[in-house]
C-alpha cells in the first residue's frame, strides 16, 4: 500500500461507515503502523485515534490511542476493531454486505417465530374445537 499523513480511510462497522484520516505513520523492519483519527465523533467516545497494522495489503485495527483515558472504550469494539479500506466503495461494498447478512439473519429468526406460533395457534384451536365438543356433548 503506498499510503501517506493526510489520506483517508474508511471502516464499516454494523450502523455506518467510519471515516478516518492517517496522521502519523511508524515504520518497522518488513512493516508499517498507521495511526488514524476518525474525522467524526465516535459515539460518546469523541474523535478517538487507533492504530492499524498493515499486512498483505489489509488494513486491520490493532490497538485503540490512549485507551485508558477514554470513559467508554469498552463499548467501541464494533466502531474500531476489523478491516479498513482505502477506497471508499470497498468500505461501502463491506458495509452493505454486513446489513444483507443481518438482514437475512433478522428474516430467518422471524419466520422461525412465525412457524412457532402458527404451532402454538394450532394447538390453541384445537383444544377450542376439543372443549366445544365436549361441552355439546354434556
Amino acid at each position: 500500500m503506498n499510503l501517506k499523513i493526510g489520506d483517508h480511510l474508511w471502516h464499516p462497522c454494523s450502523i455506518d461507515i467510519i471515516e478516518h484520516k492517517i496522521i502519523s505513520i511508524r515504520n518497522f523492519e518488513g512493516f508499517n503502523h498507521y495511526v488514524t483519527k476518525a474525522v467524526a465523533n465516535v459515539g460518546a467516545c469523541g474523535r478517538v485515534e487507533v492504530i492499524l497494522d498493515e499486512h498483505k495489503d489489509t488494513l486491520r485495527f490493532i490497538e485503540l490511542v490512549d485507551e485508558e483515558n477514554i470513559e467508554y472504550s469498552s463499548g467501541l469494539q464494533d466502531f474500531i476493531e476489523g478491516e479498513y479500506y482505502s477506497n471508499k466503495k470497498e468500505a461501502q461494498l463491506e458495509f452493505y454486505r454486513m446489513q444483507e447478512v443481518s438482514a437475512w439473519s433478522n428474516m430467518d429468526r422471524q419466520e422461525r417465530l412465525y412457524k412457532q406460533s402458527v404451532k402454538h395457534y394450532e394447538k390453541v384451536k384445537l383444544l377450542v374445537k376439543t372443549i366445544r365438543e365436549s361441552l355439546n356433548e354434556s
